[in-house]
Parts: C-alpha cells; sequence; structure tokens
C-alpha cells in the first residue's frame, strides 16, 4: 500500500487549523459523524479511507440501556460511490459494547450509523448513486456496480429500495387523473400493467399481469382517501380493465385514449387488406402487389402524403387489387376518424357510427360496436381532452430499464420516472 496522507503533517496541521481541516474533510469526505483516521491507495489503483464515528452515544438497540464495557473496536469495509476514477473502500472501525442489563436478551452490539445502516456493505450515499445512475441516466447494472466494486444483486437492492422510497412518496399525495396500460416484457409473453399519475408525469406502480383481478388487486391495496380522489381514468379498448375501474373507482370517469381508439381503425384497415389479398392471390402480399407496396401510405394521415404518394396511393386503391372498393372505403372511414377526433363533437362522431353500420363490410361493421361498447368512455375524451400518452411513454421506459437490467424483477422501473 502507497500512503496517500502524512499522519505527522495531518496532525500538526490539525492542531493549528482544525476548523479550516473539518471543512476540507466534509467537502472531500462527505460522511457526516465520521473523523477520517488516514487514507491510503492500493497498488491496484484503490482509494481506502480509515474512518471512526465522532463521539458516538451508544445505547442497547432491545432495552436502551447505556453501552457498558466495550467489547473490542472491529474494522467493517464498506463501498463508497468513485473518487477521481478510483475505486473506494472504507474501513470504519466501530466500537462493540456489552449490555450492562442483565434482563436483556442482547449480551453484546455494535454502533450503527444512519449514513451506512445496519448490516450494511455499502454507504447510504453509494446506494443512492447507484440507483441515480440505473434509473434517470438509463445505465447498465453491471456497469455501474462494476464502477464502485460491489456486487450485481448489491447494486439491484439498491435500485429497488430506491423505487419502494420512490412509489410510496408519490402515492401519498392523491392522483386525479390516473393513466393505465399494458406492456410485454417479451412479445406475447409475461405482460406488465403500468399506472401513472397523467398530472404529475410520475409512475405510481408497475406490477405483473394485466387482467381485472391483478389491477383490482392492486386498486383494493390503495387506501380509501386515494381512490376517492382519482375523477380520470385513461386507457385503451381493455375490458378487464374497465371492469376493475369500475368495481373500484365507481365514481371516476373512464376516458378512451385518442391514440388506441385511432389505432383500431388502424388495425381494421390492414385486416381487409390482407384479406382482400387472400382473396385475390390465395397468398400475402408481395413486393410485386400495388396494394402491399402502398400498405404504409394507407395508415398515414393524408395531409402528410406528398403528391407522388397521393398518386401511388389512390393507383394503388382504383385498380385490380381493390375490386369492391373495401380498402378505399376502409381508408375514408380512417380518416373520418382522425377529422372525428381532430374536431369532436355529437353530430359529427354519430355519422362515423353511421359510416360503420352502413358499409357492409364485417370488420368496419364490428369495428362500429366496439366504438358504440365503449360510446362513453369516448365522448369523456371529447368533453375532456385527456389521453394516456405519459403512460405511453413511460412504458417505453419500462421495456428500457429491464433491457438493462437484464430481465430482472419489476420494480426497479420506477427509479427512472421523475
Amino acid at each position: 500500500m502507497t500512503v496517500v496522507s502524512q499522519p505527522d503533517q495531518c496532525l500538526t496541521l490539525i492542531g493549528r487549523e482544525t476548523t479550516v481541516v473539518d471543512e476540507v474533510r466534509a467537502v472531500l469526505f462527505g460522511l457526516e459523524g465520521f473523523e477520517i483516521l488516514d487514507a491510503v491507495e492500493t497498488s491496484g489503483g484503490e482509494l481506502v479511507v480509515r474512518v471512526e464515528t465522532i463521539d458516538p452515544v451508544l445505547g442497547c438497540p432491545a432495552c436502551g440501556t447505556r453501552a457498558g464495557r466495550s467489547r473490542g473496536r472491529p474494522w467493517v469495509r464498506l463501498r463508497d460511490v468513485s473518487s477521481a476514477g478510483r475505486r473506494v473502500q472504507v474501513w470504519w472501525r466501530k466500537r462493540r459494547h456489552e449490555c450492562p442489563d442483565s434482563d436483556c436478551d442482547r449480551r453484546s452490539f455494535t454502533e450503527q450509523h444512519p449514513a451506512v445502516g445496519a448490516r450494511r456493505r455499502s454507504t447510504l450515499r453509494c446506494r443512492v448513486w447507484i440507483a441515480g445512475q440505473v434509473g434517470p441516466q438509463g445505465r447498465a447494472v453491471t456497469a455501474v456496480t462494476g464502477e464502485v466494486g460491489v456486487s450485481w444483486p448489491t447494486g439491484m437492492r439498491a435500485v429497488h429500495e430506491a423505487a419502494d422510497l420512490l412509489m410510496i412518496t408519490t402515492r401519498s399525495r392523491p392522483t386525479r387523473h390516473l393513466g393505465v396500460d399494458e406492456t410485454a416484457f417479451r412479445r406475447r409473453h409475461r405482460w406488465v400493467t403500468n399506472i401513472a399519475d397523467l398530472e404529475s408525469a410520475a409512475e405510481l406502480d408497475v406490477f405483473e399481469g394485466r387482467s381485472a383481478a391483478s389491477l383490482g388487486a392492486w386498486l383494493s391495496d390503495q387506501p380509501a382517501w386515494w381512490r376517492d380522489a382519482v375523477e380520470v381514468v385513461a386507457m385503451d379498448a381493455c375490458a378487464p380493465f374497465r371492469a376493475a375501474v369500475r368495481d373500484w373507482l365507481p365514481n371516476a370517469t373512464i376516458v378512451l385514449d385518442k391514440f388506441h381508439a385511432l389505432r383500431l381503425f388502424h388495425q381494421t384497415v390492414d385486416e381487409i387488406r390482407r384479406r382482400t389479398a387472400w382473396r385475390i392471390h390465395q397468398r400475402r402480399g408481395r413486393k410485386i402487389d400495388h396494394v402491399w407496396r402502398a400498405r404504409h401510405l394507407l395508415l398515414k394521415a393524408h395531409e402528410r402524403l406528398t403528391p407522388s404518394q397521393q398518386e401511388r396511393l389512390f393507383s394503388a386503391l382504383g385498380g385490380p387489387e381493390d375490386p369492391d372498393g373495401e380498402i378505399g372505403y376502409a381508408y375514408l372511414a380512417k380518416e373520418e376518424a382522425r377529422a372525428c377526433w381532430a374536431a369532436p363533437s355529437i353530430g359529427r362522431w354519430g355519422n362515423l357510427l353511421a359510416l360503420l353500420a352502413d358499409s357492409g363490410i364485417a370488420e368496419l361493421v364490428r369495428l362500429g360496436h366496439t366504438l358504440d361498447r365503449w360510446h362513453d368512455p369516448i365522448i369523456a375524451s371529447f368533453k375532456l381532452g385527456i389521453t394516456n400518452a405519459c403512460t405511453e411513454g413511460l412504458n417505453r421506459k419500462v421495456k428500457h430499464v429491464k433491457r438493462i437490467s437484464v430481465n430482472r424483477p419489476l420494480r426497479i422501473v420506477a427509479v427512472g420516472f421523475r
């Protein structure tokens, strides 16, 4: 080990300028309540700082009796945040005492400090730093833990603690506008439900499952005052979610998100295009098919099409690949729906439902029935103008944090949402 500080000079300096040295220590090391004994640098480039607490008043944690006879001064090794690109190891010289109360079941005890915590091998600020790097900064857990010299499980426990604390803090305030949406950790596997506060754009929780039972269980765990404060719940066209909200939030207004409503039209246009291709070609669409090459233009907003794109699209719809005009009719219905949500009115909404019902196309008629079942949430979205865009954005962060955490437990995701 190579000594960095010179103890004799330090002792002389402490005798002259005690206040200045204490301030420098507070800035460089920053663990309040600890005194630095010395600092050394190992041959491997790690910085080792030896510390002890300043004038601790010890009492038995079981009975509260003032500490008795000393039982030794063991050294405990802790990990701390990096300093100047070097790993930092803190050697804490603890005090161990025996309990003088003969009736106490605890015969001896070792001092603890809030800057470290009980039975910890890393400082609190180190754990907070790890959680901040994984959450807001979006770094990989392995990279962060390797930088400070702790194991992967230790780093993940720090992230879990920060996530739980953030969720508790967030849910301690009333939530007026609630967002509910599901996302898949893997395609068609391991679905999770994301709960968000739409006003503050804060994550409330993420739990596994996307059923009425899972959402109902989560809502039942919330206090009654919190459930009573919820006024609006935004979601997609998910019947299980609607059932759970009606059971546990009967006074809340359900809003069908604009994005998901228009997405139903996009899916219907695509279904009709595929069915028509199978009926004409007895196969899926290929590059030689004009409608297949224009499949993305069918889903694009009409005003965003360039003149050449409009020509390609209308040429494909007017050709032999759409003999009954069903694809073109579905495209017009989609554009009418976009106009309806852009300038909502009850009359335009009624015309849209009539357009779907009178089409005679099975997919559009089915879509009309779906929209009719969600009539009240859609009208509420027209009146309130509330969308679930915030929850959709948090879903992206859920997947991002999942990827960098090597697909480990789900509770970590809330750290990044602030």
